[in-house]
This record gives structure tokens, sequence and C-alpha cells, in this order.
């Protein structure tokens, strides 16, 4: 079970914060263009990557999915903000106004936020900044978007069964949830890849759907502060593939956000908001996963929807 890690005292004008810690470190899903047939490569921590040869930087899909590395030993839990953490840990909700985060290793700061180490925060948790100044009260930021594979069936089960969990989502103020690339295109091969993800296209925004239906009914039937973040395009696709690959995302985002707003759901849809009305524009938030500038720019996107339905 992960458990909340308090920080230390926010500083003057900054929420107080939690991170979630994981116990499986952060790999990247990609695929190597000879193997372009062949099945969905995982290669192994980030650190690990940094050895491989020249070819790997020719990965294609841009990276949510995370796993188990073959390395042994998991990395130390890490803060979520640059001041050092308090000895205790506790998986018991702090009080106050919370901002929950829900998700794969987008919202988990996987990738190059992790490589970065404590410089680099959550747009989770810089969010929750940028709600607290907007509504003028403290904001908490508990982040349980996690870097091991978490997937849209994976989130469903989470919300239906794990209890720490659901006593979060009852008492959050704030919900961002984005999550759906890993059974997305994770399981899809070059060979036919427009066709695989469009199948599975329709079962992650089932899946979205059913997340939001318990939401509301763990939340009294209210889905007031929950945001549904859809994916910016930050893949290093080949040219080829690429108008290919930005099709797909704009069909999966539409529906992830008419999902959303059947359920009442403000979506955030960041490959709107970054590609460009075509979807061709560099997105500029990092390769595959958000860098601290592209965390910060996730989180702009989603204040600028407002917080006028947050009490």
């Amino acid at each position: 079970m992960n458990n909340f890690v308090r920080t230390a005292p926010a500083a003057p004008g900054r929420a107080a914060q939690f991170q979630t810690t994981s116990s499986a470190p952060t790999v990247l899903f990609g695929v190597l263009p000879a193997l372009r047939n062949r099945t969905l490569v995982r290669f192994g921590s980030h650190r690990g990557r940094a050895a491989l040869s020249a070819a790997v930087a020719a990965l294609i899909f841009g990276a949510c999915s995370t796993g188990t590395s073959a390395s042994s030993s998991a990395p130390e839990p890490r803060p979520s903000t640059s001041s050092p953490p308090s000895s205790s840990t506790s998986t018991d909700q702090p009080s106050g106004m919370t901002l929950l985060g829900l998700g794969d290793s987008v919202p988990g700061a996987g990738g190059a936020c992790q490589e970065m180490g404590d410089s680099c925060r959550s747009y989770v948790l810089v969010l929750a900044d940028l709600a607290s100044k907007a509504l003028g009260k403290p904001v908490i930021a508990i982040n349980m978007a996690a870097n091991n594979d978490v997937t849209s069936k994976s989130l469903l089960s989470g919300v239906k069964t794990d209890t720490a969990m659901r006593d979060a989502i009852s008492k959050a103020s704030i919900i961002t949830i984005q999550v759906g690339n890993n059974d997305w295109q994770g399981p899809c091969l070059w060979k036919g890849a427009a066709a695989c993800l469009e199948s599975n296209r329709l079962r992650v925004t089932k899946n979205i759907g059913r997340i939001l239906e318990d939401i509301a009914k763990l939340r009294g039937g209210s889905t007031k502060g929950v945001r549904v973040v859809a994916y910016a395009d930050s893949s290093t696709t080949p040219a080829q593939l690429h108008a290919m690959f930005t099709k797909a995302l704009r069909a999966l985002n539409a529906s992830t956000c008419k999902v959303a707003r059947a359920h009442h759901v403000i979506c955030v849809d960041l490959q709107a908001a970054f590609n460009g009305p075509d979807g061709t524009r560099p997105a500029g938030l990092g390769a595959g996963h958000p860098d601290t500038a592209g965390h910060e720019k996730i989180a702009e996107a989603i204040a600028k929807a407002g917080f006028a339905d947050i009490t």
C-alpha cells in the first residue's frame, strides 16, 4: 500500500502537499524501429537508460507507461517539494481542502521529472498552489497518481476497491484524473496500429466513464471540482507515422472529453492547448513525460478552467 509522505510545513503562499510513494521505479515504454512489427519493448529505469545506445533515442510512442525495472532495488521515496520531509508517515488523509491527483506516470511525475529530482514537482502539486491562490484558502495536494503501469482499467479497480483511495475521493474538494494512455497505445504494434488504437480508445473511454460514475457515488452524486485531463502529443513518433498517431490521439481526447462532459465534468484537452488546432505543433512539455516547465504549463492550463464550482 502506498503511504502519504508529509512534507515540511508549507512556505507562505504555498499549499501544504503530500505525495504518495511507490516501490516501482519508473520505466519507459517504446518501440525500436527494427522491432516495430514485434512486441513493445520495456526499457529499464531512467537512470539505466542514460547508458543505452543512440538508437534508443528513436523511441516512438510518447511514454506515460511505467512498470517493473530490471533492477532489484527500489528508489528512495521522494518528497513532493524541495523541503526536507518530516520523519513521520501516515495513511490518514490530512484535514482541510484537498486536491487529489489520480492517474498514470504523467501526473505521477515519472520520466524526465523523476530524473530531475526534487526540483521537479507534479502538476498536481503545482495546481494546488494555483488553486490556493485563486480560492484564498489553503489547499493540500494528495497525489495518488503512480508510476507503475496505471491503466484506465486498473484505476477503475482502485476506485472500486482501494479503501484509502475511496476515502480520499470522498473527501477531496478537487480531483484531477489523467489516465488511459497505457491501455490505449501500450498493447499496440506498429503493424495494424490504427485499428488497435481505435479499438482500445473505445475501452478506455468506457472505463473513464465508469470511473466518473463511481467518483460521483463516493461524493454524494457530485462531480463538482473534478477535472479530466486529456493528453498532449509529446511523442517522438517517426514522421511517416505521426499523422496517424496525431489523428488517433485527437480521437481519444475527443471521446475522453465527451464522456467527461456527459458526467458534468470539466475536461482539459492538453493536445488542443499545446499542439495547436491541427495537432502538429510541438507541445513543449518535455519528451514523453513532462519536465519541470511542462508540469507547470499543465497546471496553468487546468487552472484556466477556473475554480467556480469548488466550495
